[in-house]
């Protein structure tokens, strides 16, 4: 039996060595092993990690799933499947630029120090 291990063409697979981008691997495997069996076996199948050219994504499962240990191997072909990492904005530091609502709240302060200023200031001219 031969299995396949495909990372995409956005991709490249790993485990002892790394493979180039896009490269597919197979083994072949005897069709009397389970899957268990078959990674156990001395120079057996090892299931790689495929890694995702751009940082933004992750390697989440291959496709179709991957049979249980105790499965016996079929031939098969195995696709990566990467899904987007959700990234926050920058990290701000303490000394960086004051927003949000610090920054609001004395913007807040000065404005009504300027209101009450004027207004002290009108009042006593009407006076």
């Amino acid at each position: 039996m031969r299995v396949y291990f495909d990372p995409t063409k956005d991709g490249y697979l790993r485990y002892d060595i790394a493979f180039k981008q896009g490269e597919v691997i197979a083994f072949d495997i005897l069709d009397t092993l389970t899957w268990g069996e078959a990674k156990r076996a001395i120079d057996g199948l090892v299931v790689p990690v495929a890694t995702h050219v751009d940082s933004n994504y992750r390697f989440v499962a291959w496709s179709p799933k991957l049979p249980a240990d105790g499965d016996l191997v079929e031939s098969a072909y195995f696709t990566a499947v990467y899904e987007k990492i959700n990234v926050i904005g920058p990290i701000m530091r303490n000394n960086g630029p004051r927003t949000g609502v610090a920054g609001l709240s004395m913007a807040a302060i000065v404005a009504a120090a300027a209101g009450l200023g004027l207004y002290v200031t009108r009042s006593r001219k009407e006076n």
